[in-house]
């Protein structure tokens, strides 16, 4: 079993994990793993982690926050675009209409 690791390098890791993009049991087995202690610690330290990414997101002025998706998918739309990967960008331009307002309401039934 690999040394036990401050709780808050672990939380630390964790956030940046879950930053990453990783899911939460990803990082718990991630933790567990690499850093030591149990399944249950690690699930502790993921729930701080998740307390303290919610923390600074509420800080952000919603606009900003808007502003930064709108960028990200802006940018992974020309990079579908570059790559010829149709489908992507066509789901990255509906997220953009959805994240502006752009799109109707109307479903299919």
């Amino acid at each position: 079993m690999a040394p036990r690791r401050p709780t808050v390098a672990r939380i630390e890791a964790a956030t940046e994990l879950l930053l990453a993009g990783r899911g939460a049991s990803s990082v718990v087995a991630e933790l567990s793993e690499s850093m030591g202690g149990s399944r249950g610690s690690a699930q502790r330290d993921v729930a701080r982690a998740y307390a303290l990414i919610e923390a600074d997101i509420e800080t952000i002025d919603r606009r900003q926050l808007l502003a930064q998706l709108v960028d990200n998918t802006q940018q992974a739309v020309a990079q579908a675009l570059a790559t010829k990967n149709s489908g992507a960008a066509v789901a990255g331009v509906r997220c953009l209409a959805e994240l502006l307002g752009l799109t109707t309401s109307k479903r299919r039934a």
